[in-house]
């Protein structure tokens, strides 16, 4: 069944309701049954974006609320992304690496407790971090100055990270992130 999230407002559809929503009139992109995502490359996504906006589509797709609901969500935007990113070996806030994009992918961590720094929290605010499998050892990850990450110990203070997992972390506050459950990469 689909829904819309709130939070994220993300439309979430199964793999049969993004088939039947698209009708066959865009190639159909790739799915990723373990992760249960759809993967779409530009050309797909501006296609997708047209197909959304058509209502006749909605309308036959969906319910009248979940038409009405649709409407009211602007299109997805594509994330901005940092690939490459290397843990500072510093292993404290002020020398952590920054994480300033939407989707953050970290390639290396040389020493276990190398540092990596999360922007300021603002509320609604959603960072995606994806620490690759094969990192040689497992990172800390530190909030912004006077910030708090969920289950940290504290203001200011770090958490560890497992290499092979993407961490979602949002700001349900100005100064506090909390994380989803981690996914494994």
């Amino acid at each position: 069944m689909s829904f819309i999230n709130t939070r994220t407002q993300w439309i979430v559809l199964d793999e049969t309701q993004f088939q039947q929503l698209l009708g066959g009139s865009v190639i159909m992109p790739a799915f990723n049954t373990r992760q249960q995502q759809v993967v779409l490359d530009s050309t797909q996504f501006t296609q997708l974006q047209a197909v959304l906006a058509s209502t006749a589509v909605l309308a036959a797709t969906a319910s009248a609320a979940a038409t009405a609901a649709v409407a009211a969500v602007a299109l997805p935007k594509l994330l901005s992304v940092e690939t490459g990113i290397t843990a500072s070996i510093v292993q404290t806030q002020a020398g952590a690496t920054p994480l300033t994009k939407e989707y953050n992918r970290v390639d290396v961590c040389v020493t276990a407790n190398d540092s990596l720094l999360l922007p300021k929290a603002v509320t609604g605010k959603v960072v995606l971090v994806g620490l690759m499998y094969n990192l040689a050892e497992s990172p800390q990850i530190f909030p912004a100055v006077g910030d708090e990450i969920q289950a940290s110990g504290g203001v200011d203070q770090p958490r560890p990270m497992s290499p092979g997992v993407l961490y979602t972390f949002y700001a349900a506050s100005d100064t506090h992130w909390n994380f989803s459950t981690p996914s494994y990469i």
